[in-house]
């Protein structure tokens, strides 16, 4: 080592010249070097990469591999979208920028776009509604069900949902399936717009599949403002549906179960729906037992509650 310290830059150079001067030994040393490289590289690379980003990754991998998200998956998930949020919360633009890479790629698995939905939504309440989420909510096409997220999630940050609404009711037109509408009718509730109660009921009037009709009954059911968007006429529509013959039983519980929501406004006419449904035997077990409960409880009356099998109440809960 001495000996190589004392020797001036020429002489080194020379000697360097001699050690490689046939091919096989100059390969060796390029390979050395370039393994050098590739290692210098990856290690900066890795010192780079935050502990936030390396749980995204592992989000993303346990939603793309594990459909089913049993004890185990749950509590690691919780574990890494802690550290996801702590970084967020601390406002790391690093980690909103990899969030934002993650939702542009059109191949995303959509549970994982739903958890970044979630991840964004922990940010404090001051901070705007992200712009690519925003631009995905007010586009012609997109997952349904995922607008209904970044509505439900973002509700209050929302600057004009009433043109949200007024497009949700043209998708609703255009629809040519009922599960389109039906999707529609979700990203309409969760905006809160009390003012398309019309739109509700016009659906309840036209002929649809059940399914497309109880979503409609729920999102009246979460009208906000019923004193000012309930109606007797309301009331009166809703009563001559579930009286009718070829009204469904599935239908019918739901009706009764919302007409029960006009009884604080209307109790006499809510009442007599009520009894005129509990008292008709040609209707499902079902429908008059929610009569009866709810007039016993309206009341204090003590009506006998009509029997229900096992197989009645199975198919109404599945």
């Amino acid at each position: 080592m001495k000996f190589i310290r004392h020797l001036s830059p020429k002489s080194l150079l020379k000697r360097l010249k001699k050690l490689l001067n046939t091919p096989r030994r100059r390969i060796i040393a390029s390979g050395i070097i370039l393994i050098l490289f590739i290692l210098t590289y990856f290690s900066l690379a890795l010192a780079s990469v935050s502990d936030s980003e390396i749980a995204l990754e592992t989000l993303k991998q346990s939603f793309e591999a594990e459909k089913i998200c049993h004890e185990n998956c749950y509590l690691e998930r919780l574990k890494q979208e802690a550290i996801v949020i702590d970084d967020l919360n601390n406002n790391s633009n690093k980690t909103q920028k990899r969030l934002e890479k993650y939702w542009r790629d059109e191949t995303l698995n959509s549970d994982f776009r739903i958890e970044i939905i979630k991840l964004l939504a922990s940010l404090p309440n001051e901070k705007k509604i992200p712009e690519y989420l925003s631009l995905y909510l007010n586009s012609e096409n997109g997952d349904k069900n995922i607008k209904s997220e970044i509505i439900s999630r973002f509700n209050s940050r929302l600057e004009d949902k009433s043109d949200l609404a007024t497009r949700q009711v043209q998708a609703i037109n255009i629809a040519t399936s009922s599960s389109e509408k039906i999707a529609a009718l979700k990203v309409l509730a969760e905006i809160d717009e009390d003012s398309e109660i019309s739109n509700y009921f016009s659906i309840l009037t036209i002929d649809g599949d059940d399914e497309l009709k109880i979503q409609a009954l729920k999102n009246i059911s979460n009208i906000k403002n019923k004193n000012l968007y309930f109606s007797v006429e309301q009331l009166e529509n809703l009563a001559s549906i579930t009286q009718e013959n070829n009204t469904s039983p599935r239908l019918r519980q739901n009706l009764v179960l919302l007409i029960s929501d006009y009884c604080p406004l209307f109790p006499e006419q809510c009442l007599q729906i009520l009894d005129s449904v509990y008292t008709d035997d040609s209707l499902d077990a079902i429908s008059r037992t929610f009569s009866a409960d709810m007039i016993n409880n309206l009341t204090g009356r003590n009506y006998s509650l009509p029997s229900v099998s096992g197989d009645e109440w199975n198919n109404y809960y599945n």
